[in-house]
């Protein structure tokens, strides 16, 4: 019985360690955290090299060990891709911690949450609202509102939008916000 309790706690004491650093990390990747977890991560390095060659008697607490030891395989891969990403710049959460901290939870725009190249969903063609999409988008990823009126927006939107209807002979033009290489943008599409 003795065996037992102490491969339960081996393999208990790795998934606490394992669920730990992974708290970390995620923490880490998402601007909350200014280091890595390195010292953390090591000890649980060194703890899946001794526990690898280890047998365990109980083929259940086995399993769950060998389990435990793919997901840490996996989650290392994942961990050492985004660490690259980051020093390399091209980490695309890294960009948008400063968006998703200064989210303004009052505001009357809706609250979604915008990716590389992803446009709103359920985003309606009024320009008015349009303008309410542009502007969430724009103070989510810069901080700030934008300095256009409501008016001037409106006013831009009818004159690209009569210029594109004359080049592409289409009934109607439709507009989209999306948020491309870290830039809000507008994204015409004719339709015929």
């Amino acid at each position: 019985m003795a065996e037992r309790e102490t491969d339960q706690q081996i393999v208990q004491n790795f998934e606490n360690r394992l669920r730990n650093v992974k708290s970390k990390y995620e923490r880490f990747f998402i601007g909350l955290e200014r280091k890595p977890p390195l010292r953390e991560y090591e000890e649980l390095v060194a703890l899946v090299r001794g526990l690898q060659p280890q047998s365990l008697r109980n083929t259940s607490m086995r399993f769950k060990l060998n389990s435990l030891i793919a997901q840490f395989n996996t989650l290392n891969s994942y961990w050492m891709n985004t660490l690259r990403k980051i020093e390399e710049g091209t980490y695309f959460r890294d960009r948008n911690k400063i968006r998703l901290r200064d989210v303004d939870r009052t505001s009357t725009a809706p609250n979604v949450v915008l990716t590389q190249s992803q446009p709103l969903k359920n985003q309606a063609q009024s320009d008015g609202e349009l303008f309410v999409h542009y502007r969430a988008a724009r103070q989510k990823l810069e901080g700030e509102l934008p300095k256009m009126s409501p008016a001037a927006f409106e006013t831009m939107i009818a004159k690209q939008r009569e210029q594109l209807l004359k080049q592409t002979g289409a009934k109607e033009i439709q507009f989209r916000v999306i948020v491309e290489g870290g830039k809000v943008k507008l994204k015409a599409k004719p339709i015929k």
